[in-house]
């Protein structure tokens, strides 16, 4: 007679759950990320890999600080997919990518093909704008790159963590920030990375709210921490406006919510990096090698990742398992709970109803042209805002670049263009 082990009833029980979230959730929740989360993360069970999503704005430097912590210049510095795909980051003997591709076949068809490869050359074609033109040629103009897989014998990796890197959460494309939060549901941690001298933005902090709500472990790093004299201090700062209940419910107008978070947040670590120090250490030996080492903080960080997710793998996958139920099964209660409401209680509906009636009188009453208004107020509040960003972006790029170029070598110069190329596309990300 076998006996079952408690592991086994404790993943049974879970699957239970699971499924009687899905069964109560389908009615009501069509389409709902959690919904999406809960089925795709439900089913990983007794597997070695523990994905953790890497996420972040453009130009925060993700690329860099995944190569810091893999501890090999794997990802271009300027590494930005052509589209809104995932790049998986797993351990394996040698290195290797896969590209799964969408294109169209002789006949007009689309298909998905995977195509395997062993280059940084190829890896670039498939991987950064630079490529596109390339891609093109080998693919077509219609093509895209759905994901891209990459093995390397980095011992950061070898505990079974795979690494999610993911495009912008915010700004111009609506359909990166929608790429990352799908990756939140093959997540069991997120790091999310910001930048010193720029406060966090509205748009980070809707991203983190869902990501905490999501995922048990979550990692807040500051790159370019060599950059800021006060990076320490600007790193505070995010951390207690993450933790003010006040600044979470003038950002989403809900109390309860802001509470909710405000404990999450709590328990987030945060930890301050110079990812450049830390790669430059690799060409670098004996003293100087060790003072970079230590001033880059990669260290640290890789501390915190073993202790805060490496060492509970399996308690963090069940973590988060239980999570989305609970956020699927709570988003069950509120919608069902407003529908009674309003089939039950006459005077709900009948104000629902008049309310719409009004609005249409107030509509033929002005044949139609009630928004334009409104409309010239947003668009006035909106230029004054661009200006505003305009503005305080020039101060920026006078103090970090304006004033510092002519007292710059030329191999310093060189170093810094690349970062000063990004800086129209963020600015222009920030602004829309």
């Amino acid at each position: 007679m076998s006996v079952t082990e408690p592991a086994d009833e404790t993943v049974t029980r879970i699957q239970e759950l699971v499924n009687a979230a899905l069964d109560h959730g389908n009615p009501y929740l069509p389409g709902d990320r959690s919904m999406e989360a809960l089925r795709s993360i439900a089913d990983r069970w007794r597997t070695p890999a523990l994905p953790v999503v890497v996420a972040g704005e453009v130009s925060r430097g993700k690329s860099t600080l995944i190569n810091a912590l893999l501890g090999q210049r794997l990802l271009p510095t300027d590494f930005r997919p052509t589209t809104a795909a995932w790049t998986h980051i797993q351990h394996g003997p040698v290195f290797e990518v896969q590209a799964t591709v969408k294109e169209r076949d002789t006949q007009g068809r689309n298909t998905v093909t995977e195509y395997p490869f062993t280059t940084l050359e190829d890896f670039h074609v498939y991987g950064t704008v630079e490529g596109e033109a390339r891609f093109a040629d080998r693919h077509g103009t219609d093509a895209r790159v759905l994901s891209l897989t990459v093995r390397t014998p980095a011992e950061f990796l070898s505990g079974g963590l795979e690494v999610i890197d993911t495009p912008g959460v915010g700004g111009l494309w609506a359909a990166h920030r929608q790429a990352a939060l799908a990756a939140l549901g093959r997540a069991d941690a997120v790091i999310f990375v910001l930048k010193p001298g720029e406060p966090i933005t509205a748009g980070e902090r809707l991203f983190l709210a869902e990501a905490v709500e999501r995922v048990e472990s979550c990692i807040i790093v500051q790159t370019h921490s060599d950059l800021e004299l006060d990076a320490s201090d600007a790193l505070a700062a995010d951390m207690a406006k993450l933790t003010d209940a006040a600044e979470w419910e003038a950002l989403l107008h809900d109390p309860e919510r802001a509470r909710r978070l405000c404990v999450l947040f709590d328990r987030v670590k945060a930890v301050s990096v110079s990812a450049e120090n830390a790669l430059a250490a690799l060409e670098s030996e004996g003293a100087v090698r060790r003072a970079l080492l230590e001033t880059s903080g990669i260290a640290l960080l890789r501390e915190v990742v073993q202790t805060e997710i490496v060492a509970h793998g399996e308690e963090l996958h069940r973590r988060n398992v239980l999570r989305l139920v609970e956020l699927v099964l709570r988003a069950v209660e509120e919608r069902a709970s407003d529908q009674i409401s309003f089939l039950t209680d006459e005077g709900d509906a009948a104000r629902a109803v008049e309310e719409r009636r009004a609005r249409i009188v107030r509509w033929v009453e002005h044949n139609g042209d009630l928004w334009r208004r409104d409309f010239d107020s947003d668009g006035k509040r909106t230029i004054g805002d661009m200006r505003k960003i305009a503005d305080d972006r020039l101060l920026r790029l006078d103090r970090e670049y304006g004033q510092k170029i002519p007292d710059l070598k030329p191999a310093e110069i060189e170093e810094l263009v690349p970062r000063m190329m990004a800086e129209p596309e963020e600015t222009l990300t920030e602004m829309v």
